[in-house]
């Protein structure tokens, strides 16, 4: 690399241009999941940090990718036991966003939109990702999509499936935090999402009801008052 091309490429890394935000989000990234850089790169389908600084709109569609990857990451619990949570975020959204369909630097924004749309007045994709429901989140999100492939695939199979699910909490995840002990649900949900899913519980009469069929006391908050 000759001296002028150098100098290029030192001021695109400049601290506030997007290429060195791009950097700074997989640098991010890599410690919300505990992956190397490759790897990391590898689940997100991106080529790594070789991103052509001349490539504008690449660029800046990497830097969107990122961005909301990150943000998807940050409803995830942030304690350390939840990183395997935090990495089935990240490669959930490269699905997600790869079956979007449409024209690449378009999908981001397509999927952003379809994360945070509550469906037939139900959860949207981003609420349930708060409540730590990663597998129910971006299949709601799937379903928000107006096509594409992830979509279409999400339609069959609401069709070819019954539904099991009555409530928004999966049977185990609620049944653990109403019965673990104060370790456990901050090993195995996380404190901070375990008080989201509690929170939810008052005001959903749809988990209220599973988990008065299991006869779990829903209105207990001892634990998870321990717990954080």
């Amino acid at each position: 690399m000759d001296e002028s091309a150098l100098a290029n490429w030192l001021e695109t890394l400049r601290p506030g241009s997007s290429l060195y935000s791009v950097l700074m989000l997989l640098g991010g990234l890599r410690q919300l999941t505990g992956w190397g850089e490759a790897t990391l790169c590898r689940h997100l389908g991106c080529p790594g940090v070789g991103i052509d600084a001349e490539d504008s709109a690449r660029t800046a569609h990497s830097l969107a990718y990122l961005e909301w990857v990150t943000e998807l990451c940050a409803q995830v619990d942030p304690s350390l036991e939840q990183v395997r949570s935090r990495r089935e975020v990240v490669v959930a959204a490269f699905e997600l966003c790869d079956g979007a369909g449409g024209p690449v630097l378009s999908r981001v924004e397509r999927c952003h939109r379809a994360m945070l749309a509550p469906l037939d007045g139900d959860l949207s994709g981003m609420s349930l990702l708060g409540l730590g429901e990663v597998p129910a989140a971006f299949a709601q999100a799937a379903r928000a999509l107006p096509d594409g492939p992830v979509h279409e695939d999400q339609e069959r199979f609401d069709v070819q499936t019954p539904q099991l699910r009555v409530g928004h909490l999966h049977l185990h995840r609620l049944e653990f935090l109403l019965t673990g002990t104060p370790q456990r649900i901050q090993q195995d949900i996380g404190a901070t999402v375990a008080l989201r899913m509690h929170e939810h519980l008052r005001e959903c009469p749809r988990c209220q009801m599973v988990a008065a069929e299991r006869g779990l006391r829903w209105d207990v908050t001892a634990a998870l008052a321990n717990a954080a």
